[in-house]
């Protein structure tokens, strides 16, 4: 949290530095434009030092509110997002001000533009992945509507090579059949012929 008192200490530590040219750190500059982006301050990048303090001015005029505002901001898109991507690159070279307050300041700001930015670019996956998933659902519903394939119901036709196969072998079979039935019967007519009466 940022109470009201260090943030007017924070407004105070920036004017007076940015009376002269050169006094404030170039860290601290990116950090002051990465929050007028997200508050929707009208600011330009590299401006005079004059210019980024008019920012200031409408950036911190009413402290008492001012950390309940960025609690409230919600996630940006990713290519806003990319915006803020210097005041995190120029994070690691700040050095602590002398001011305690100011220096408070900056240390939560950094950490709010970084929670900021990484949050923005979760959100727009998480919207990306959504969309995706919509698409998927509705190709899965159209699949499920769709008419199961009927395949054809004509009877399935017998292998030639096995019907023609088993013909002639119960053709053979019959024709042996009938050779030993009527040898047979020859065989009998003879005994019975020879036979005494």
């Amino acid at each position: 949290k940022l109470p009201p008192h260090a943030l007017l200490q924070f407004h105070g530590y920036l004017e007076r530095a940015m009376a002269e040219p050169g006094q404030v750190q170039d860290s601290i500059i990116k950090l002051i434009e990465s929050l007028c982006v997200v508050c929707g301050v009208e600011v330009v990048p590299g401006a005079a030092q004059e210019e980024v303090l008019m920012s200031v001015r409408r950036l911190l005029r009413d402290p008492h509110n001012f950390a309940s505002k960025l609690s409230r901001l919600g996630p940006t898109t990713s290519d806003d997002a990319k915006s803020l991507a210097p005041c995190l690159l120029s994070a690691s070279q700040y050095r602590k001000v002398r001011d305690k307050d100011a220096h408070v300041c900056c240390e939560a700001l950094f950490g709010w533009i970084s929670a900021f930015y990484y949050l923005s670019d979760v959100a727009d996956q998480v919207k990306a992945t959504a969309r995706a998933l919509d698409i998927n659902e509705r190709r899965l519903r159209e699949l499920e509507g769709a008419p199961c394939r009927r395949f054809s119901s004509s009877p399935v036709r017998p292998l030639v090579g096995l019907s023609s196969l088993a013909s002639p072998a119960t053709g053979a079979s019959r024709t042996d059949t009938g050779r030993r039935s009527a040898g047979s019967s020859g065989s009998v007519s003879a005994r019975s012929a020879g036979s005494p009466p």
